[in-house]
């Protein structure tokens, strides 16, 4: 197997590579030069200006400067909100000719609406204050997703509050994961000031890409191999609804590259946490032989 760069780009926004490094680095430095990227931060090294309004441009050119770090052809590698700013990233690329140097991407899983994934964030919390008699943030959840209903923007204020309070469910983090110690590894990355999450930094985000008018979908990038993956226990999407975005994507009139897709058995959210040895032999594998056969 020759010798590839791997770029990874986080799920979000607000939160970091910490707990892919965690599953994923050994996999990856076997295969070559691999850059976990982080959102800019005031204590990760990539910090923006501060009081600077981290928007979607911002994002885009953090990310393009880690790729323009390669010096050789390199995968790109996402989970849910980065499969939006991989393909971002992808564009940018292509304004300056340097697109050709991704060799493939792997969605594991990518976000196909990301209003639709925040909504259901709501709703999970929802169903969680009701399970546990919560009756005061069922009620705030309740008024929250009606105000969204009337106002569906990525940026409203019912959205900002509601992702906020979908989070004080001591339950919520379990919808992602298909077992208890898949969950308390991911989250325990978390663990040290240096990687915890920042939610105003997604609050930051979610404004900016309000403002900037932002893609909210993937569409998977048409010239470059691509491999999409998703568990079949995951809490945004069922299986089929991944699979006929892939199909959408493999006939439409501009697609030029091949694009792959395989459900996870006994998996959620991040399949690579719930079935890590899985993860590497029917994703991880299958991708570079896709992308050395391109």
């Amino acid at each position: 197997m020759s010798q590839m760069g791997v770029l990874f780009v986080p799920s979000g926004p607000g939160l970091n590579s910490a707990p892919a490094r965690e599953f994923l680095a050994p996999i990856f430095e076997r295969t070559g030069r691999t850059v976990f990227w982080n959102e800019p931060s005031s204590f990760r090294g990539n910090p923006s200006p501060p009081g600077d309004l981290p928007a979607w441009e911002n994002l885009v050119a953090s990310l393009a400067a880690s790729a323009r770090s390669f010096t050789s052809p390199f995968v790109v590698v996402t989970e849910s909100f980065g499969s939006l700013l991989a393909e971002a990233l992808y564009r940018e690329l292509a304004m300056t000719g340097d697109a050709n140097r991704i060799a493939g991407f792997l969605h594991t899983p990518p976000t196909i609406d990301l209003l639709h994934v925040f909504r259901r964030s709501l709703e999970m919390g929802q169903d969680d204050f009701a399970e546990l008699g919560d009756a005061p943030r069922l009620e705030r959840m309740k008024r929250l997703l009606a105000e969204l209903e009337r106002d569906p923007r990525i940026d409203s204020p019912a959205l900002l509050e509601g992702v906020v309070l979908a989070f004080e469910s001591p339950k919520i983090m379990t919808h992602y994961f298909r077992t208890q110690d898949s969950l308390m590894r991911w989250a325990g990355a978390f663990g040290t000031p240096e990687s915890a999450p920042e939610p105003a930094m997604r609050d930051r985000i979610l404004r900016g890409m309000g403002a900037a008018n932002a893609p909210l979908r993937t569409t998977f990038a048409p010239d470059v191999p691509t491999f999409v993956c998703a568990g079949d226990h995951d809490p945004y999407e069922p299986l089929s609804v991944f699979a006929g975005l892939v199909e959408t994507a493999r006939k439409s009139p501009g697609r030029r590259s091949e694009i792959v897709w395989h459900p996870m058995r006994e998996s959620g959210h991040y399949p690579y946490a719930d079935q890590p040895e899985r993860w590497e032999s029917e994703v991880w594998r299958p991708f570079l032989s896709l992308v050395e056969g391109r």
